[in-house]
């Protein structure tokens, strides 16, 4: 084997070895490692009412797992008793879940968005720099180089609460 294929060898070994959990056994021969069993996370759990609410998005503003991953919250529009029972089907009993009402629905903020991305054809793209959904606070957001009052005073009378204008970096993800 050549070098090249002697490094390579060496990283995949490595790789594969950093994939393996090892941990410290809790009883029997301590010179023994065990690999650590874990359950579904609740991402994992999560999924299929995430999928649910994203087919439904007449009737929901969204759904997301938190970023410590510790419960899947889901924004409903209307009742909560009406979401609870579509979506209890789809949800595993040990699931954490955080039932949150919001003002928009999931497809009316993405009608906002498709309309705005019009609009920042038309009106050319050095004022707007990104359009995007944020589930988690339930707007639409626009990304502008600085903030102009005419344009938000434009988007604010148009879509009201449903939108925020936000000053993004030139070097920022869209």
């Amino acid at each position: 084997m050549d070098r090249t294929m002697v490094c390579v060898a060496i990283a995949l070994a490595l790789l594969a070895s950093a994939c393996t959990s090892i941990t410290p056994p809790t009883s029997g021969n301590p010179a023994t490692p065990t690999a650590a069993v874990t359950g579904p996370t609740v991402r994992d759990l999560a999924q299929p009412a995430i999928l649910f609410v994203q087919a439904h998005p007449n009737d929901f503003g969204g759904a997301y797992v938190d970023a410590a991953g510790s419960a899947l919250h889901v924004l409903y529009v209307g009742e909560a008793d009406k979401a609870g029972d579509a979506l209890r089907p789809v949800l595993p009993p040990d699931l954490p879940v955080v039932w949150q009402s919001v003002r928009h629905t999931a497809s009316e903020l993405s009608r906002i968005q498709s309309e705005i991305i019009e609009l920042w054809r038309q009106i050319g793209q050095g004022r707007i720099v990104a359009v995007s959904v944020d589930v988690v606070r339930n707007l639409t957001v626009v990304g502008t180089l600085q903030l102009e009052p005419a344009l938000i005073t434009q988007l604010h009378g148009r879509y009201g609460d449903a939108v925020v204008v936000e000053i993004q970096p030139p070097d920022a993800p869209a």
